[in-house]
């Protein structure tokens, strides 16, 4: 019997802040505002650490709950 496989895609996607901004319908300063309280996904730094990307499993999971969080009411 062969192993379950995971789940994770076989590469991440790396999203720029404008393309969160998008995708969940914030801006800049609502993003970090929620970062700083622990309540949006924290960004991983660029390879010279002058920009920072979100993890495209992460955004998702973002706003999968928060779909979660409407339909509980």
């Amino acid at each position: 019997m062969a192993l379950a496989q995971s789940r994770v895609p076989a590469y991440e996607r790396l999203l720029r802040r404008q393309e969160v901004e998008a995708r969940v319908g914030l801006k800049k300063s609502a993003i970090y505002q929620r970062i700083a309280k622990g309540a949006f996904p924290v960004p991983v730094p660029d390879e010279d650490g002058t920009n920072v990307r979100w993890l495209e499993s992460e955004i998702r999971a973002y706003i999968a709950a928060r779909k979660r969080a409407r339909d509980a009411g």
